[in-house]
């Protein structure tokens, strides 16, 4: 394998994980965790499922590091 094709594999991984982390941290994660009319609700939301707003996280810096 060429360093050609090895480059273009790298980026198509990177450009793949670009999207799938942006599709959850920017519409599952806040569609499950935030209601517009109840911040109760919402920090009840959060506090109820830390692990998916920890993962939004994560997934949000991940996504940066790539895009930049």
């Amino acid at each position: 394998m060429s360093l050609r094709n090895k480059r273009a594999r790298v980026a198509g991984i990177l450009y793949l994980t670009l999207i799938i982390g942006g599709i959850i941290s920017l519409a599952y994660i806040p569609s499950q965790l935030i209601v517009r009319e109840s911040a109760a609700k919402t920090l009840e939301n959060i506090t109820n499922s830390e692990l998916m707003f920890r993962l939004g996280i994560v997934s949000s810096i991940i996504t940066f590091l790539i895009y930049s």
